[in-house]
């Protein structure tokens, strides 16, 4: 089970970077911001899927198994689940192979080339507090979704009694509407930002996103009924969607096209490293070790959220303001 899952964490840690720099390559600069979003799109639908779907499948071979011969009737209800959902992978690798490497397209106006000898490092260090305002800007942003979805199946159960049936079904809902919503809208007003001949365009939806979610994380300590939390939970999903789609597409304006692929895969160390590695521990030890009441896991998620949205505001609002600069020094 260990080794499964560490091949799928390879193959989407190694899909990520490569997608965005041939999406950079084959698409037009004006809608860089909205192809990209659409490929996020795909994960959080992905995980929609998996809610509303898995525990169907599941259900199904739990009622099957028992009348189940030959090779199938050794195998378990939770393997015949994996064995069925795994099914179209070979199918998707054949279309990927008819996917041919696109032109290189430099995108950015940095200085640094292969022909002046420029390295990653180097292309780092001269931007670094670009890179360290956006990348950790992001980070805190999407780590508020990766909180939300890792925590609000226990919390409506929990301290709201929802049913296991209903939480799933309903957070499927959220995740194949509102999230995928957002992300698309806050690819689309950066390409119309674009398009306005806004320099701070991708920067604008990523100070956007937090703005929006901020007066959700507030009114997570008022909460006091599930429907209640459902609905900040699908506007927290929809607002910090925002940023899904568009901070990667800004690594790709930011970075040369001999760097991008490095660029990106930084971005998403980064990003899985607090969102999804951190985020969801760290409000299990508020949980355990800060709070306590029927309402602690409750409290830490709010608690958690709103440093996350605090710190995501002030980073990519300082990270808005060095686009403008870098974008006038360009100019003159």
């Amino acid at each position: 089970m260990l080794l499964a899952r560490i091949g799928v964490g390879a193959g989407e840690a190694a899909l990520a970077p490569a997608g965005y720099s041939i999406i950079t390559d084959i698409t037009p600069r004006e809608n860089l911001g909205a192809a990209i979003s659409v490929f996020q799109m795909g994960s959080l639908i992905g995980a929609g899927l998996a809610f509303l779907l898995g525990g169907g499948v599941y259900a199904v071979f739990t009622e099957l198994q028992p009348d189940l011969t030959g090779v199938f009737s050794h195998f378990s209800a939770w393997q015949l689940t994996f064995f069925a959902l795994a099914t179209p992978g070979p199918f998707f690798v054949l279309l990927l192979m008819l996917i041919r490497e696109p032109q290189r397209k430099k995108l950015a106006n940095a200085s640094t080339s292969p022909e002046n000898g420029s390295t990653l490092i180097f292309h780092l260090k001269e931007n670094a507090a670009l890179y360290g305002a956006l990348f950790t800007g992001c980070a805190c942003l999407v780590a508020i979704s990766y909180a939300f979805a890792s925590w609000a199946p226990a919390i409506l159960t929990r301290e709201f009694g929802w049913a296991v049936g209903t939480v799933g079904m309903r957070i499927g809902l959220v995740m194949l509407s509102t999230a995928p919503a957002g992300v698309l809208l806050g690819g689309l007003l950066a390409d119309y930002w674009t398009r306005r001949g806004k320099a701070d365009a991708f920067g604008r939806v990523l100070v956007l996103a937090a703005i929006i979610v901020m007066p959700v994380m507030l009114a997570l300590f008022m909460t006091k009924s599930g429907a209640f939390f459902y609905i900040l939970f699908g506007i927290a999903q929809f607002s910090t969607g925002m940023a899904i789609g568009v901070g990667p597409a800004t690594t790709q304006k930011l970075a040369d096209a001999h760097l991008r692929g490095q660029v990106s895969a930084i971005y998403v160390f980064g990003v899985n490293l607090v969102g999804l590695g951190a985020g969801p521990v760290a409000v299990g030890v508020l949980s355990d070790q800060v709070f306590s009441g029927d309402n602690a896991l409750l409290s830490s998620l709010a608690t958690y959220c709103l440093l996350m949205c605090g710190i995501s505001f002030v980073l990519l609002s300082a990270f808005r303001k060095m686009l403008f600069r870098r974008s006038a020094a360009i100019a003159s």
